[in-house]
């Protein structure tokens, strides 16, 4: 059984000068075809605003991709049951 996988190139999908460091990883979860980022990093959230520019640009590009918090993600389980 496989358990990870092996990402050599990874694109650019993501510029987002406010944490240049945390567009590497959108830009990795989506080379690797995930749809989903549970985190707690405020700067990687506020991609998921309607306020911001970055975040909007790439909902519409991805409109399955989401960012979300632990509490958030167990809210969506919880409902999709």
């Amino acid at each position: 059984m496989k358990y990870s996988i092996s990402v050599i190139a990874i694109p650019e999908h993501l510029q987002y000068p406010r944490d240049p460091d945390d567009a590497h990883y959108v830009d990795l979860a989506l080379a690797c075809g995930a749809n989903l980022i549970i985190t707690r990093d405020n700067d990687l959230l506020d991609l998921m605003s309607d306020q911001n520019p970055e975040g909007s640009a790439l909902r519409t590009q991805y409109p399955t991709f989401r960012i979300v918090t632990p509490p958030s993600l167990l809210h969506l389980l919880a409902t999709r049951a």
